[in-house]
């Protein structure tokens, strides 16, 4: 990844941080209900060593850590394990290791990590994101692996923003055709090798409001992600949210199908 990439990709994280907190907070039965279903299907225990790829916040990490032996949470964004950090000392938890990290870029060599943990979990992360990151991922579990993404995602205004700049979204996954997501391309992978798994899908739906400021800092921080925005490029930005914005607020509204799929690589 270009030095430029990882600075905007870290960038655009720290300013949704405070954001997703507050979402971790919102949805913490919702996690809480996965994580009994996992641990009644064996896949977590008092004896598991856990990897959380994109932690965030620690939506997951840290009741991870609350039911498991050991858990190291991978985040791009220092002031989500911040979050993630403040959520686990409130709980008086120490056994969670915290590293600001772009899983796109791990050694699994360097770190020692292949086949190091019972338990890998990349919940909503862009950082398994194509093949080889996916490789990786099934590489450092000894036995089970959770993926959640994006089946299909409608921002009615990013889309339209997208439309308007003539770019092609980043917020995609980039698997190989004829696959359209990342949880189509594993249920293919895993068809392949004949592993067992499940597969659940959730429809959500969501608005969030904004102060136009606000907005077209997100907006562009969001494009630089995956362009190289001109100046030209920035100022139709501008224009094309202050025109939406009313009373001086800029709204979008979301509807996603997200997909789930866990399993478990061995019996052992």
């Amino acid at each position: 990844m270009k030095r430029d990439d990882q600075e905007a990709t870290q960038s655009f994280w720290d300013s949704r941080a405070l954001h997703f907190n507050h979402m971790a907070d919102d949805r913490e039965q919702e996690r809480r209900a996965l994580l009994d279903k996992l641990e009644a299907g064996g896949f977590i225990s008092r004896e598991s060593r856990v990897l959380d790829i994109g932690c965030g916040p620690g939506g997951y990490a840290v009741p991870l850590a609350e039911r498991t032996k050991w858990v190291t949470g991978l985040d791009v964004s220092s002031k989500m394990l911040q979050f993630c950090q403040e959520r686990a000392e409130k709980k008086g938890l120490s056994n969670l290791t915290l590293l600001e990290m772009d899983w796109r870029q791990v050694d699994l060599n360097t770190h020692k990590w292949e086949g190091a943990f019972d338990f890998v979990m990349a919940s909503m992360s862009p950082g398994v994101h194509n093949v080889e990151t996916l490789e990786t991922f099934m590489k450092v579990s000894r036995k089970a692996c959770y993926i959640s993404a994006f089946v299909s995602r409608n921002d009615s205004l990013g889309d339209a923003l997208d439309r308007h700049l003539q770019l092609k979204t980043g917020f995609r996954d980039t698997f190989p055709a004829p696959f359209t997501n990342k949880i189509d391309y594993v249920e293919h992978v895993l068809q392949q090798k004949g592993i067992p798994f499940t597969r659940n899908h959730l429809s959500r739906c969501w608005e969030q409001s904004m102060p136009l400021k606000e907005a077209i800092d997100h907006y562009s921080k969001r494009l630089r992600m995956h362009h190289s925005l001109t100046v030209e490029q920035q100022k139709e930005v501008t224009a094309f949210l202050t025109q939406r914005a009313v009373d001086d607020d800029v709204k979008e509204m979301t509807d996603v199908i997200i997909g789930e799929i866990y399993w478990l690589q061995s019996s052992k």
